[in-house]
């Protein structure tokens, strides 16, 4: 996945119930970001594991300050 959002160019669509990537996937998406990759998180608004989900928003700050980068929450049902 990592050499993936690396050779992205346009945009990139990440979904995962549970958003907690490691430092260099955070770092890799970081990049894309600053060269003006269009990138879209959708995760899960609603949880099975609430630790999860606290772990998760931790780290959104580092994400939505970016403005290429798009966080979403999907609160329908557990994603």
């Amino acid at each position: 996945m990592l050499t993936t959002i690396e050779c992205s160019t346009r945009n990139i669509d990440i979904t995962n119930p549970f958003f907690f990537p490691s430092p260099a996937l955070q770092s890799v998406i970081l990049n894309a970001a600053a060269r003006g990759v269009a990138i879209r998180i959708i995760t899960g608004g609603k949880s099975d594991t609430p630790f999860m989900r606290w772990a998760s928003t931790y780290i959104y700050h580092q994400f939505i300050s970016s403005p290429n980068i798009q966080l979403y929450e999907y609160e329908s049902r557990v994603l």
